[in-house]
């Protein structure tokens, strides 16, 4: 009778055990800018114009903040984002193959002057 019950209490104990084991959380992966420029653009034109920036999940989620976002990411003031000023913009101020933030390269350029 007692090792009935030792060995039901192992059972038990081994049995909430497994159940009690969380899984490991999914690493969230990044954002991928070229798929959501895509999506973003709705006529495939290679870029995105306000309209279609208003229109995407991004703009509609803070609607009152897309036009200064826009502007922000449209950096030549085309009226439009086109997919390195979009990624620019989502990698916080990295474009592709800028390594320094523009304030630090701008001190870089006056280095040399004295």
């Amino acid at each position: 009778m007692k090792s009935s019950i030792q060995i039901l209490s192992i059972i038990a104990l081994a049995t909430s055990l497994s159940f009690g084991e969380e899984k490991a959380p999914k690493e969230k992966k990044a954002p991928n800018p070229e798929k959501a420029f895509a999506k973003i653009d709705a006529d495939k034109s290679g870029s995105i114009t306000l309209e279609e920036y208003k229109a995407s999940p991004m703009g509609t989620k803070l609607a009152d903040k897309a036009e200064p976002k826009f502007k922000k990411l449209d950096t030549d003031g085309n009226g439009s984002v086109n997919l390195d000023e979009f990624k620019a913009g989502s990698t916080g101020g990295k474009a592709k193959g800028e390594d320094k933030p523009k304030e630090e390269k701008k001190e870089d350029a006056g280095a040399g002057e004295e």
